[in-house]
This record gives C-alpha cells, structure tokens and sequence, in this order.
C-alpha cells in the first residue's frame, strides 16, 4: 500500500516503480542475480533517477522501498540508501540521452566472458548479430568506485549492452522492459556460445586418430579467436 506522500506520486512514477520491482523478481527467479545483488534505475521525466537502493534483494523488492537521487549523485527521496554503483547509472544517463533505463546483473554465462577478460563478439547467432554486434568489455575496476564509473563512460558508445571484467553485464535503453530484455537475451546468448564452444572443443578432439597429433591440436585450439568457425569433419 502506498502511504498518503506516495498517492500523490505522477502515475508514470507509479508504473516505474512498480515495473523496476517486477523486473526486480524475474531476474531474481531467473537467476540473473542473487541474493543482494543487480541494481535497476529509471529516468524520470523531472531528470531525478528512480534507483534501487542498497542492501536489499531485488526479489522482493516494494515500490516504496525504492530511492531517488539527483543527477548530481545527491539523494532525492527515500528513506534507504541508493544502491552503491548508482555512480554507473548516472554516468550512463550524462553520456547517452537516449537513455532512460540502467539494468545491472551477474547472469552465470555472461560473467564468466567477464571474469575470463573476453568481450563476446563473432558472427555465429543471428539474433546476436542483429540484437548486438559486440558486447565489449570494460576493464575492471573496484565495484561501487568514481574509478569504475570513469572506466564505464570512457567506453561507453552506441552499443547498449556491456561487460564490466568480474563485474556481471550492464544492459541501457530507452526503457525499463527492453533494457531488461537485452541483458535476458545477452545471457542466452552467452549460454549458448559457451556451450557450443566445449562441444567443438570436443569434436576436435574425436576427429584425432590416436594421441600423436594432440599436442599441436592443443595448440591450434588455444589460439583460435572466439568465437571459432565450426569445423568439418572431412570424411
């Protein structure tokens, strides 16, 4: 229930923060997050950013929980503190005007990419190319830090969706619902370009006939680019 101050709230303010806790529960039940993890925020129309706060897990998050802070890192409204990479969606919000919604995770796939130090990149799913082009990455810095902000807006551009090294995925758009939908689908893809990896990795290895040509297969495996065209089998 809202309290009488929250009634008076505009009715896009409502829907916001009714949408970023929705949001909030499928990434927790999706397993794109766990426990305290992931932040959301939304750009109201006053240029106040609707933000997560602190310390709390996003499944069960309540619309009067969340917090508002000013573009200028100060707190707006809210009784609990923002969440501690509100540096990161701010930076996004001074950079990109197009956009009005930050979601950050640390879906299982996509931060493997992350804490292995690879962007994701190559020309293998449709839907990646389409959707994505490259998900680059963005060199690690302390979470919560000036300096990781600094690093982000130093990389940021066009694309909407980027890596922070051992840090999870950081998903930008126009609005809540399609930066959620981008880092769903960057999770997948992620998922599904590391498993196809191990299965080429293992038909490499089954098209050798003994043990002799191993160690240059190895070789040759370890320095092919990610990702690597299929392979045939030659009959």
């Amino acid at each position: 229930m809202y309290t009488t101050r929250e009634k008076r709230l505009s009715q896009d303010e409502k829907e916001l923060r009714e949408a970023i806790c929705e949001i909030g529960k499928l990434m927790y039940s999706k397993g794109l997050i766990a426990g305290m993890e992931g932040n959301i925020s939304s750009r109201l129309t006053s240029g106040e950013i609707l933000i997560t706060p602190a310390g709390v897990c996003k499944g069960h998050l309540k619309p009067q929980q969340i917090t508002i802070i000013r573009t200028d890192g100060k707190n707006g409204t809210g009784s609990t503190a923002p969440s501690s990479e509100y540096r990161i969606h701010l930076t996004a919000y001074r950079l990109r005007k197009d956009v009005n919604a930050v979601v950050h995770a640390h879906p299982s796939y996509a931060t493997a990419f992350a804490i292995a130090g690879m962007d994701i990149e190559g020309e293998v799913l449709p839907e990646f190319v389409s959707t994505f082009g490259e998900i680059p990455l963005v060199p690690f810095a302390e979470p919560g830090t000036s300096e990781l902000a600094e690093t982000f807006g130093s990389y940021l551009s066009s694309n909407h969706t980027y890596l922070l090294e051992r840090h999870g995925l950081v998903s930008l758009a126009e609005d809540l619902w399609k930066a959620f939908y981008r880092l769903e689908m960057a999770e997948h893809c992620a998922k599904s370009l590391y498993l196809a990896e191990q299965l080429w990795t293992l038909r490499d290895l089954n098209d050798q006939q003994g043990d002799e040509n191993f160690d240059e297969l190895d070789a040759e495996i370890q320095n092919m680019p990610f990702p690597r065209e299929r392979r045939r089998r030659e009959n």
